[in-house]
């Protein structure tokens, strides 16, 4: 079984990034997506790189919540 995820996931998560200056194609890249999958409404992505994304994301932004609470939930012990 190959598990994927629709690219309306993929933009979705990138949203708190977006809101925070990020540019998304670097951080597709670094997931080892094309940021032209952006452009692709029923494409899907293989689930493994789309946690890859999640996970560039967290470190990225220091934020576990990636961007949608309304302050950084801090990775790590509680400060």
């Amino acid at each position: 079984m190959n598990a994927s995820v629709s690219t309306h996931h993929l933009r979705a998560v990138l949203l708190g990034a977006e809101r925070r200056g990020l540019a998304p194609g670097p951080l597709l890249a670094r997931a080892g997506l094309p940021a032209a999958l952006l452009d692709e409404s029923r494409a899907r992505v293989p689930a493994e790189q789309f946690g890859q994304l999640v996970r560039t994301l967290w470190a990225t932004l220091d934020d576990e919540l990636i961007g949608f609470g309304g302050v950084p939930a801090r990775s790590g012990p509680s400060r």
